[in-house]
């Protein structure tokens, strides 16, 4: 019987900075310390409430070589995300997405509000890590579904393995059979089962592991993997060479885009530091850009 500690891990699902609603702060230390015992880790702000998060996650990754990262975006200021994230994905390329959470925008992501997010990460065939819930009128897997068959050259990654709710994730897995461009994370997926039935329904190499930390434990996460009755190779692919696959496709075509844009000369970079930061700056350089939203 092998142990969680024979396998390489590689997460995706891993929360920075802090959570003004609870009072719970994951700091840089903390975060260093658990990101350097993965292969590579997938890391967003816990609260995008706090609108500095997504400056610090730009510094954390830049300065954390296995950590690459995600923008949290919610639907207030969203001119503001936008525009920040657009200055952040002509800066580095170690940006790869978002991270959007329905429930805390209280609308599903399939209303015409999310549009101007999900047409520019079809631009450049970002990434979309979705949180799925049980609040399945807001945060229910069938509308990440849905947007994922509207942008096919986006890469969607349903959390929770769809709700964690068994019933929940076998309808999600059920759904995405035919959409190569839909990936289920682990996260706090707590049942065996569903993850045989979502090897036997997608295959092995559309499963990635999360721990959700600092909410997740990552051996208990990654027990139910090594746990399940699934081939030995299966396990190593969810645990890490999956989500190694999809960030070094996805590095590759970020590094394409940058260099595009440097040579083409169309946007500077406008931080000297990031914890400088001066929006009205960034709107003087990306202003006329078409970026829609309230």
């Amino acid at each position: 019987m092998k142990r969680v500690f024979d396998y390489e891990i590689s997460d995706a699902h891993v929360h920075s900075g802090m959570c003004s609603i609870l009072g719970v702060t994951v700091s840089l230390s903390e975060l260093e310390k658990y990101i350097s015992r993965t292969k590579l880790s997938l890391v967003f702000p816990l609260d995008a409430a706090l609108l500095w998060q997504n400056q610090a996650l730009i510094r954390l990754v830049e300065k954390i070589e296995n950590a690459y990262g995600l923008f949290r975006i919610q639907l207030d200021s969203l001119n503001y995300y936008l525009i920040t994230l657009e200055t952040a994905l002509n800066q580095t390329d170690k940006i790869l997405g978002v991270k959007l959470h329905p429930s805390f925008d209280k609308l599903p992501i399939t209303h015409a509000e999310f549009d101007p997010i999900f047409n520019r990460l079809e631009k450049d065939g970002l990434i979309a890590l979705i949180h799925c819930g049980r609040w399945v009128e807001v945060s229910g897997s069938h509308h990440a579904i849905e947007r994922a068959m509207e942008h096919p050259d986006v890469t969607f990654i349903l959390a929770h393995m769809g709700g964690n709710e068994l019933d929940l994730s076998l309808k999600t897995i059920t759904a995405a059979g035919s959409l190569e461009n839909v990936y289920l994370d682990t996260s706090n997926c707590r049942v065996p089962i569903v993850i045989e039935k979502a090897v036997e329904a997608l295959g092995p190499n559309r499963v990635l592991f999360g721990s959700d930390t600092p909410w997740g434990s990552s051996l208990s996460n990654a027990y139910t993997i090594v746990d399940a009755d699934i081939d030995d190779q299966d396990k190593r692919l969810i645990l890490s060479e999956n989500l190694e696959n999809l960030v070094e496709r996805h590095m590759i075509s970020r590094a394409v885009t940058l260099k595009t844009i440097e040579k083409a000369g169309l946007l500077e970079s406008v931080y000297q530091d990031t914890s400088d930061y001066r929006l009205p700056q960034v709107i003087d350089k990306v202003g006329t850009l078409s970026l829609g939203g309230k």
